[in-house]
C-alpha cells in the first residue's frame, strides 16, 4: 500500500506552519515533509512532531546563509542553494552542519540539499560525473550512518522537489 506525506511547506498553508501538524494528523497523515524549518528552534517543531504522532521523513538543507536567520530567510530572497556555487564553500558548510543538528533533534532520516543556480557565465563546481563536488565532502559530517543527503540539481528556469 502506498504511503504518502503530507508537505505542510504546500499544505494547509491558512494555517501558521506550527499548527499545520495538527491538521495533518487529524486528516490521519503518518509522515510530513516541509521545506526549511530554521525559522523555529529544532525542539519544538520536535514537540509538534511528537504531540501528534508523526515522522519527519524530509526536509531541506538551507538554501543559503551562514546563521540561522539568514538561512530561514534566504529562500525568501531568492536563494536556492550553495552546493555548486563557487565562493560558498562557508554557507555550503553551514548550512550542512545546520540540517543535521536539526535532523538529529526532529529523528528525521533524509536532507534534501540544494544544488544551487549557477548564474550565466560562471562555472559551477563539476566532478567528472557532470554534478557538483562538494556534496561529497559534506558527507562526513553526517554522524548517523542511517541519515541521506539527497542532491538535486536545478536549471535557472525550473527548480523542482523529488518526490519521496
Amino acid at each position: 500500500m502506498p504511503q504518502f506525506a503530507a508537505n505542510l511547506s504546500l499544505m494547509y498553508t491558512e494555517l501558521p506552519f506550527l499548527d499545520r501538524f495538527a491538521a495533518a494528523a487529524r486528516d490521519r497523515f503518518t509522515a510530513v515533509e516541509f521545506l526549511f524549518p530554521y525559522a523555529f528552534e529544532p525542539v519544538e517543531v520536535a514537540a509538534r512532531l511528537a504531540d501528534n504522532g508523526l515522522q519527519l521523513v524530509l526536509f531541506n538543507a538551507p538554501p543559503g546563509g551562514t546563521d540561522r536567520s539568514r538561512m530561514a530567510a534566504a529562500w525568501d530572497q531568492n536563494a536556492r542553494g550553495t552546493a555548486a556555487l563557487p565562493g560558498h564553500e562557508a554557507e555550503f558548510r553551514a548550512g550542512v552542519q545546520e540540517a543535521l543538528r536539526y535532523a538529529e533533534v526532529l529523528g528525521c532520516p533524509r536532507i534534501h540539499v540544494l544544488s544551487g543556480i549557477v548564474p550565466p557565465g560562471v562555472a559551477s563546481i563539476r566532478s567528472s560525473s557532470g554534478f557538483a563536488v562538494r556534496p561529497s565532502g559534506a558527507l562526513w559530517m553526517a554522524r548517523n550512518p542511517s541519515e541521506t543527503l539527497r542532491l538535486e540539481s536545478a536549471s535557472p528556469t525550473m527548480v523542482t522537489f523529488s518526490p519521496l
